[in-house]
C-alpha cells in the first residue's frame, strides 16, 4: 500500500522557537544533501535492494567513538573502539578515564566479554550477553547492525512486509516479525535510515533508534550519531572517526582473558 502525504504552507511569523527548529532542520537537509542520491525508491523491493547493497560492500571497518549510556538510572560516560570484519566478527573495546572495563568479541551469533574492573567472564548469544551488561535488548535491530550504525534488512524480508508507505520527506516500511512489529523511515532522496520504532504485538512502543550525522566514506554512507532508547535506558554513540574498508590487523580481533577470571553463568 502506498500513500501520498503533502504538507499545507505554515506563516513565516519569526518565533525564537520555530527559528530554532529551522535552523536544526536545515542542518539536517545539508548533511543528507551531501550524500549521493538514489533512483526512485518506488516499491519496497527496490528499497531492501538499496539497503541490503550497502552491507554487501561493508568489508571491514574500524571506529572510534564516545559512548553516554545511562542503566537503570546509572550514568557512564566513555570511549568505544569498534573493529569488523565481513561477515561477523566484531571486536569492543570501552574505557572509562582510560581505563578499560569492557572488551568483548563475537563471531556469529555468539559473544565472549570481559569486565576488567570485576574481573568477570560471561559467554553466549550475543543478544542475552549485552542485554545483561547494558540493559538494553539489540536483538530486533540485529547487535552488529546496532552498534555500527547498519540496517537489518535484505531483499528475504519483502514476504514480511505490512505496509509501505511515501510521504514527501520520507518512506516508511513496516516488517512485521513474530515477536515484533519494526517501523522503519527513510530518506526518499538517499535512501539512508533515520530512525527504527520496534512495537509490541499488542502495539506499545518498547524500542527506539535514531540516526543521523551520515556521512559517505568509500562510497558508504554511514551514520555518525546513534541512539537507541528503551524504557528509561538509553545508549547514545557519537562516531570521532571511522575508517571504511581500509583493513583490520588480525591481532585486532583476540581477546585477553587473565587466567584468574571469574565465569559467569
Amino acid at each position: 500500500m502506498v500513500r501520498q502525504q503533502r504538507s499545507g504552507t505554515r506563516s513565516n511569523a519569526s518565533k525564537p522557537a520555530l527559528c530554532l527548529f529551522l535552523l536544526v532542520l536545515s542542518g539536517c537537509a545539508a548533511s543528507l544533501s551531501r550524500l549521493p542520491e538514489v533512483a526512485p525508491v518506488s516499491t519496497p523491493a527496490d528499497l531492501l535492494r538499496i539497503v541490503s547493497s550497502r552491507s554487501d560492500s561493508l568489508h571491514e571497518l574500524e571506529v572510534h567513538a564516545r559512548i553516554d549510556m545511562r542503566v537503570d538510572g546509572v550514568k557512564q560516560n566513555g570511549v568505544v573502539v569498534c573493529f569488523h570484519r565481513s561477515p561477523d566478527a566484531l571486536k569492543i573495546e570501552m574505557k572509562v578515564l582510560f581505563s578499560s572495563v569492557l572488551s568483548a568479541l563475537a563471531r556469529g551469533d555468539s559473544l565472549a566479554l570481559y569486565l576488567a574492573r570485576t574481573n568477570h567472564y560471561m559467554e553466549g548469544p550475543s543478544e542475552d550477553v549485552l542485554r545483561t551488561v547494558t540493559g538494553v535488548d539489540l536483538t530486533p535491530y540485529g547487535v552488529r547492525e546496532a552498534i555500527l550504525g547498519l540496517v537489518k534488512l535484505s531483499p528475504l524480508s519483502l514476504p514480511r512486509i505490512g505496509e509501505y508507505v511515501t510521504h514527501r520527506d520520507s518512506l516508511v516500511v513496516e516488517i512485521i516479525e513474530p515477536l515484533w512489529t519494526r517501523r522503519l523511515r527513510f530518506d526518499p532522496r538517499t535512501a539512508v535510515l533515520l530512525e527504527e520504532r520496534v512495537y509490541s504485538p499488542e502495539g506499545m512502543l518498547i524500542s527506539r533508534r535514531i540516526l543521523s550525522e551520515y556521512r559517505l566514506q568509500n562510497g558508504i554512507a554511514m551514520p555518525r550519531r546513534m541512539e537507541i532508547v528503551q524504557g528509561g535506558n538509553r545508549i547514545r554513540i557519537q562516531v570521532i572517526s571511522r575508517k571504511v574498508n581500509s583493513g583490520v590487523p588480525e591481532h585486532r580481533f583476540q581477546l585477553k582473558v587473565p587466567g584468574d577470571v571469574i565465569r559467569l553463568e
